[in-house]
């Protein structure tokens, strides 16, 4: 129990109006069994509670001055405040008050409580009182509960308590009078300031409003390692106004898996999965690896080498201000990882690949996100993908929505792709699917080059920069994808002789290979004479601003081969699929805007689906998208080449090409050197119902 030393005797008179205010009033105040100063030995089980240098209390809506030269073990004080009359209304400690009118005072309870080992927090013993006279006693609005603890090796961060039913903490109303609280702004669970003298002795004091806890109370420490341990206190919960209500000892042991909450915490749990053991960081129910909380790291975080597990990442975000390689190396045929956010910078040069999350996944990926943009300027091969470098395994409900800004001041020929989410779709023969993906964020492409020079193979993305692989039995989904960022490159400089076999696409660039040259390498030509790879798109959308200026040298026309060619689609830019399993696209819709043109020539093929074609199968697609010059500035383009609502150009040793209830209503421009409502370009497709 906590006692008060002395009080004033002197019974309270009737209720009077109130008196002219004075112009000073000394109140002769004695403690109730809580204040915020100094708490005595305890003596037959009371605390004495003395006042201290620098109390104040409020009265009547104003504050007093503060103690000065108080002796110690003071239990009686007079306070001097000006402007106050009688009855006085008082509450302390002054500065939890906001306001007293009448007898009601509005205060705030703190949700943190700083205390010691022997005293209650500062500020959370609220003691009030109304009196007519200058002489009171002080009434205890809280008791408090003392909680022991043998917190043996473990580093406490935090420990909450928090009620089942009564506010504890925020901004209630008090009558003066009659000490009723009311809950006006609140909160069920108040907090301790952890500090060294708490954790050496393992004594925590909680100050609570006094009331009968009925439903109890839930107590919950936090150690250094992220486990926790909840204690559930149902039993013998009234907190008295005044008393101290004592526990038994407790000893620290938490529960379940070590938690991820910073980067020193992630780091140990890498090294614990290289390591070939990260069961202590299992949930012990479900197995799963789970954030609890936003990590920053001032540079990078230590890789995982495979990952085989189920790492959720709680919606909480990963932050690397100097990001140089993806978290996870390869994620393996049984890894997922889900709800997990990248923001952040990304280093100068990266260590293998500029993707956040993974360079290649053979497993699930679900709903993650990734907020780091990427600028930079570079005078050399440039390859980049936000989450994955290459898709394997699943990808569902991902997303882009940071921008991707790429100054290219070429010197000589340089290989370039960018994808919105992945390079590659593939890997090691195996094929990755896409469901619910989308990229929101703009990807602008400029090469301001200092000499002649060509993005060899460039290749670009919504979704994905190209498709490398399938068949009818192993290939590459889209599903439901959507772009609604814009998609720009622009050139401004151009190559000796005439090259292509640029692709760009709202969801996919390329699905088609390259031809090559005498020495066996990847040339800058589409091979517009071979069968590549099974792919479906089904139900994805564009309606973003595609706008690509080439500087390729090859000007488009009617009966064109197409392997020189740049090739724009709102859906993909080029697609070439298998004579027995064609490429397949259903239900795919545009509605963005495509602009295009060339820098010296009008060689740009645009198509609202896709710009080229062969062995492919277009049913139940749509295109309302607007087609126009492009919007460069860095050249005065020419074009916008060869445009068509559904495949502008058709391959003509790829066929067949077939296109059914496909609606176009496009307005395609005169200006355009060749157009057709569903292509423009090469052999005619087969319209089918």
């Amino acid at each position: 129990m906590l006692g008060a030393v002395s009080c004033s005797t002197v019974p309270p008179p009737e209720p009077e109006s109130p008196g002219t205010a004075e112009d000073e009033v000394r109140l002769v105040v004695g403690t109730g069994p809580v204040s915020k100063t100094v708490m005595g030995d305890e003596i037959s089980g009371i605390c004495p509670v003395y006042w201290c240098d620098g109390d104040r209390i409020a009265v009547n809506g104003k504050r007093s001055e503060a103690l000065y030269g108080i002796e110690p073990q003071t239990s009686e004080a007079t306070f001097s405040i000006s402007g106050v009359s009688a009855p006085y209304n008082v509450v302390y400690p002054s500065w939890i008050c906001q306001s007293i009118e009448g007898s009601m005072a509005i205060i705030e309870l703190p949700r943190t409580q700083t205390c010691t080992p022997t005293s209650f927090g500062n500020g959370c013993a609220v003691m009030y009182a109304s009196s007519q006279t200058s002489e009171m006693e002080l009434k205890n609005l809280c008791g408090a509960v003392c909680l022991n603890f043998d917190f043996g090796k473990y580093e406490i961060t935090d420990i909450s308590l928090t009620s089942l039913g009564t506010p504890l903490s925020g901004k209630f109303s008090l009558d003066t009078g009659s000490g009723k609280l009311e809950g006006m702004d609140t909160r069920q669970s108040v907090r301790i300031d952890m500090n060294e003298a708490i954790q050496e002795s393992g004594k925590v004091i909680f100050t609570l409003p006094a009331a009968e806890y009925g439903e109890g109370f839930n107590i919950l420490l936090s150690e250094k390692g992220g486990r926790q341990m909840s204690v559930a206190l149902r039993e013998d919960c009234k907190v008295a106004p005044g008393i101290i209500k004592y526990y038994p000892q407790m000893t620290f042991e938490p529960e379940g898996s070590l938690i991820i909450t910073d980067a020193e915490s992630w780091n140990s749990f890498v090294l614990a999965v290289n390591g070939g053991d990260w069961s202590e960081w299992q949930d012990p129910e479900t197995g799963c690896v789970k954030l609890s909380g936003n990590i920053i790291a001032g540079g990078d975080l230590a890789q995982i080498e495979v990952w085989n597990g189920e790492l959720d990442g709680n919606g909480y975000s990963i932050t690397r201000n100097l990001c140089s390689r993806p978290l996870i190396k390869a994620i393996g045929e049984t890894g997922k990882v889900s709800n997990l956010i990248f923001e952040g910078g990304h280093a100068e040069v990266a260590e293998a690949s500029f993707a956040a999350l993974a360079q290649t996944n053979f497993g699930t990926v679900t709903s993650c996100e990734n907020r780091m943009p990427m600028d930079i300027v570079t005078d050399a091969d440039f390859s980049f993908a936000s989450l994955v470098e290459s898709n394997a395994g699943t990808m569902e409900n991902c997303s882009n929505s940071a921008p991707v800004h790429i100054s290219l001041p070429c010197s000589a020929n340089r290989f370039c792709q960018v994808g919105g989410l992945a390079l590659y779709a593939s890997a090691e023969g195996k094929c990755g699917s896409f469901t619910g993906c989308s990229n929101s964020g703009e990807i602008l492409i400029e090469k301001n080059a200092v000499a002649s020079s060509d993005l060899q193979k460039g290749a670009v993305g919504g979704i994905v920069s190209s498709v490398e692989d399938g068949d009818a039995d192993n290939f590459t989904v889209f599903r439901e994808c959507s772009n609604s960022g814009r998609i720009q490159l622009w050139e401004n400089t151009w190559y000796n002789n005439p090259n292509g076999a640029y692709a760009i696409g709202g969801i996919a660039g390329r699905i088609s290979g390259l031809a090559r040259d005498n020495n066996g390498k990847k040339s800058w030509y589409v091979s517009f004479d071979k069968a590549w790879h099974h792919v479906e798109f089904v139900d994805c959308v564009n309606s973003a601003i595609i706008d690509v200026c080439c500087s390729n040298t090859s000007t488009v026309g009617k009966n064109m081969s197409g392997a020189r060619q740049c090739y724009v689609g709102g859906i993909a830019g080029v697609a070439v699929g298998l004579a027995e399993s064609p490429a397949l696209f259903s239900g795919c819709t545009n509605t963005g805007q495509m602009n295009t043109g060339g820098s010296t020539k009008a060689c740009t093929i645009s198509g609202g689906i896709a710009g080229g074609a062969g062995y492919a199968t277009f049913s139940d697609c749509s295109c309302s998208a607007g087609f126009a010059l492009t919007e460069t500035t860095g050249v005065t383009a020419v074009g916008p080449g060869a445009v068509a609502g559904i495949a502008t150009h058709i391959f003509t040793k790829l066929l067949p090409v077939v296109i059914s209830s496909c609606t176009v209503t496009s307005a395609l421009p005169e200006t355009a050197t060749v157009k057709g409502e569903y292509s423009a370009t090469g052999a005619q497709p087969t319209i089918g119902e």
